[in-house]
């Protein structure tokens, strides 16, 4: 015996429809509330790492003097993080 299909009338396929349409906008909030947190975590992540980066060069300071690069790298770190304070 063949399926049998389920027949949908007009009001009922609007309504699907409307449904299916409120389902893909909440997934795409949710996506993009996601990503934008992923964007913060990484942006943070970053930073911190720079941070430390120049702690550590700061305290190798103390030992003696830098290779020149070593106080390029301070002295552009130095300057990138206090543009991030302000």
């Amino acid at each position: 015996m063949p399926k049998r299909v389920k027949k949908y009338t007009d009001w009922s396929a609007t309504q699907r429809l409307a449904l299916i349409r409120k389902q893909n906008v909440e997934r795409h909030v949710g996506y993009e509330a996601t990503q934008r947190l992923r964007a913060n975590i990484l942006r943070h992540v970053k930073h911190q790492n720079e941070q430390t980066e120049h702690d550590r060069l700061k305290a190798a300071t103390v030992h003696g003097n830098l290779h020149a690069a070593a106080e390029a790298r301070m002295t552009y770190l130095a300057e990138k993080l206090l543009r991030k304070n302000k």
